[in-house]
């Protein structure tokens, strides 16, 4: 005799069960969220992703001068202090993160609507260990898309922490952490995944605002961002570079 199909009434119990192992993971997320001034936008953010899921919320701020922390003290999240260094401030909330999985999420980066059903797809296969969204820019401009474009594309032009990065806390800690540097600790991050396994982009996007380009304008941001990242890969420590980052 052939082997029993499943009743409808199984299938309906595997896919719940399947669904709890997902709620799960989710569960057991650390979102480590660097600050600096953003009490126009932080407490948005905190909300956002308790709305997503679960999670344990680490703030960690960079001494800022207004109301960033008052805010963040009355929404029941873990808040640290470290030097304005956002290397440093996602090195002090992985190491104080008690979960198994960290997501490294900007102040001004808005996750995708369906997050939670993508990372815990993206998990529940061991070889996955870390990974990005595609990022789209808000306010828009047609010179951004293509860099939304570009971004599901892994390279060092077109990875970087805006995008959200998440991880497996233990490769996180085999890959060595964060450098304590003020600019370029995604890329670096990113450089040292990449000698170790493939670094992910799943299509998102995770919606991050487009402040700096609308600030000091697109073209002259990019022609920045682009010659600052080719001096580093020359060499130029982000200590130096960072004093020309706007």
């Amino acid at each position: 005799m052939g082997a029993r199909r499943p009743s409808n009434w199984e299938w309906k119990q595997k896919k719940v069960f399947q669904l709890s192992s997902h709620n799960i993971l989710i569960l057991s997320f650390s979102v480590i969220i660097p600050t600096f001034n953003e009490e126009k936008i932080i407490l948005q953010q905190i909300r956002d992703v308790k709305r997503h899921f679960d999670a344990e919320i680490i703030i960690v701020d960079g001494e800022s001068t207004d109301s960033t922390r008052e805010i963040c003290e009355k929404e029941q999240v873990i808040i640290l202090t470290s030097q304005k260094s956002r290397g440093t401030q996602c090195k002090t909330g992985a190491a104080a993160a008690s979960n198994q999985w960290l997501i490294f999420l900007h102040a001004d980066s808005k996750l995708p609507e369906d997050v939670s059903d993508k990372l815990s797809d993206f998990f529940s296969k061991p070889e996955n260990k870390i990974g990005a969204f595609t990022v789209k820019f808000k306010p828009g401009h047609i010179i951004l898309d293509l860099i939304t474009w570009a971004s599901r594309f892994d390279t060092g032009l077109t990875s970087f922490g805006d995008q959200g990065i998440f991880m497996r806390k233990a490769f996180y800690d085999e890959v060595g952490g964060f450098p304590d540097w003020p600019l370029f600790e995604d890329i670096k991050m990113f450089q040292e995944a990449r000698k170790l396994t493939k670094v992910h982009k799943i299509n998102g996007p995770i919606v991050t605002s487009s402040r700096r380009f609308q600030r000091n304008g697109v073209l002259y941001q990019l022609a920045l961002n682009t010659w600052l990242i080719f001096l580093y890969h020359l060499g130029v420590h982000p200590e130096k570079l960072v004093k020309s980052y706007l």
